[in-house]
């Protein structure tokens, strides 16, 4: 038998709202995930979803360490993993669906 992975999502847009339908209306999915938590920037954004439990919606991203999931899939701002990756790596693996959050400037010579 395969133990879910619950799952947290930062970011709550095009790619947030599509992981999170996923998670919860798909077969296969919701074998083997489940959602632990959601935030994002706007809380707004995630309430209006009425397909979304709204006690799925974490309050402050900080919050994250009294919510513990498996995986933490980041999907809104290069920002947000720059301020917070540090924290997501800290309390579960994680995913950074921003690359550019990886990039710096790089001085030559």
């Amino acid at each position: 038998m395969t133990t879910k992975r619950s799952i947290g999502i930062v970011g709550y847009g095009e790619l947030g709202r599509y992981l999170a339908h996923c998670i919860l209306s798909d077969g296969k999915a919701k074998e083997l995930l489940e959602i632990g938590w959601i935030w994002n920037r706007s809380r707004s954004k995630i309430e209006e979803d009425k397909d979304i439990p709204t006690t799925l919606i974490l309050e402050k991203i900080e919050d994250l360490t009294t919510r513990k999931v498996d995986l933490i899939i980041e999907v809104c701002h290069p920002d947000i993993v720059a301020q917070y990756g540090e924290l997501f790596l800290q309390n579960a693996d994680f995913i950074a669906g921003s690359p550019t959050s990886f990039a710096g400037k790089i001085e030559l010579y």
